[in-house]
């Protein structure tokens, strides 16, 4: 039990802005520590929640609280709620914040627009080896406070945080990683400094004896002359490269850079390294490879959200005949993105709505585009047109939230399509 995050709610009038999953948990944690606490719930989905236990609590309309937010004493903020312009009185705080100043045990926080999440899992295989007490959480849909009420003084919890996990953080962890910055979210930010404002979170509030893992290459947005802790700078293991096919492509080896760095600060021994990096098995929705149909082998990359990441994917896989890119449209540029396709050796884009659409008009004059708004027949088109022995590739470049509840919904309804259409007259 967190007896310090228990005595800071208690007597307070609080307000859980949205209640997926963080915004559930944070209730739970309410209901089980401080049973008599006054919540409110600001929810989308009303309806879903009348005959739960949570019925007890008053719920409202999201839409409702942008009036009422000042009425509180305190507003436990979920990752998809964005707050742009709004007239805050009251404090805001979120789940990570709660944990970052409450939770006992070392902390190891990983954020960047690409590679938290691999970054991550590496950091927590490696460490597992050698200690015990070692937890996995937080942006791949883990909420921290689900964890806060079993951790002792020598846990080691280790978390992959979004930059709406950050943004209204007032503390920061023990060790930081920062893996890269690129325009991402900027429908929910007041414009992109404003995004690095909310990651740059990650280390504003660390000490003298903390760190932080960066590369040079992110220091163009970053002031990092107020920070306290000690810079640790990711330099190149290669010697811990090439243990993987999992791990294929220069953006992966950054990520294996970040992790050993890490390790290192823990003295963790090369063998713990090397033996967590080989067992390493890949991560579902990036880089996925669904498998060998018809003589294509379809690779599923729903979680490449930004262009960085599929120009990565593409470098990485060497083989792609045919991408298929789009989703929901949140204005970033996507103008080198569209000159390196120029230049690809790809042949076939198979273009989602709405920026797969906006992509696939510049490409039209060198290249084969086919525009469709369901991923069944962009499957089957797929297999009509990708050249045997080649790749197909799903990499969205963009979220998936115009027409699959997220990027999980969308890989797993490409990989069943792959998988079915494939199958087919075998």
């Amino acid at each position: 039990m967190s007896e310090a995050l228990n005595k800071y709610l208690t007597d307070k009038k609080i307000l859980i802005c949205g209640f997926g999953r963080e915004g559930q948990s944070t209730l739970k944690y309410i209901e089980k520590n401080l049973p008599k606490a006054s919540v409110t719930v600001a929810s989308e989905k009303l309806d879903l929640y009348k005959t739960e236990s949570f019925s007890k609590h008053t719920f409202i309309e999201t839409s409702d609280f942008k009036n009422l937010i000042n009425d509180y004493d305190l507003v436990i903020k979920s990752p998809g709620i964005a707050f742009i312009d709004y007239d805050i009185q009251t404090e805001v705080s979120c789940q990570s914040d709660l944990f970052l100043r409450f939770a006992r045990g070392k902390k190891i926080g990983v954020t960047g627009t690409k590679g938290k999440t691999t970054t991550t899992t590496l950091i927590y295989k490696i460490l597992s080896l050698k200690y015990k007490n070692v937890h996995y959480m937080g942006n791949m849909g883990i909420p921290v406070l689900d964890f806060i009420d079993v951790l002792e003084e020598n846990s080691i919890s280790v978390i992959e945080m979004s930059s709406h996990q950050l943004e209204f953080c007032k503390a920061s962890p023990n060790i930081s990683v920062i893996t890269n910055i690129y325009e991402e979210h900027l429908d929910h930010y007041r414009d992109f400094d404003a995004y690095v404002d909310a990651k740059f979170n990650i280390i504003k509030y660390q000490k003298t004896e903390d760190f932080y893992v960066v590369k040079n290459n992110i220091k163009y947005y970053m002031d990092f002359s107020t920070v306290l802790s000690q810079k640790i700078e990711a330099e190149n293991h290669k010697k811990f490269h090439n243990l993987n096919e999992n791990l294929k492509g220069e953006h992966n080896k950054k990520d294996i850079d970040y992790a050993v760095s890490v390790a290192k600060l823990l003295d963790v021994e090369d063998e713990y390294i090397e033996r967590a990096l080989i067992e390493y098995e890949g991560l579902e929705h990036r880089m996925e490879k669904v498998g060998t149909f018809k003589d294509i082998t379809f690779y599923n990359d729903s979680i490449a959200t930004v262009p960085t990441a599929v120009i990565s994917a593409i470098e990485a896989l060497e083989d792609v005949d045919t991408l298929i890119l789009g989703g929901m449209d949140r204005k970033i540029s996507y103008s080198d993105f569209i000159e390196f396709l120029k230049k690809s050796k790809i042949n076939n884009f198979l273009c989602m709505p709405e920026t797969g659409n906006k992509i696939g008009r510049e490409l039209e004059k060198t290249k084969n585009v086919f525009y469709f708004d369901d991923l069944e027949y962009i499957v089957k088109k797929a297999y009509e047109v990708t050249q045997k022995g080649k790749i197909c590739l799903m990499s969205p470049a963009a979220p998936s939230y115009n027409k699959y509840r997220d990027f999980e919904e969308k890989g797993n309804t490409y990989k069943n399509f792959v998988i079915e259409i494939g199958k087919e007259h075998e």
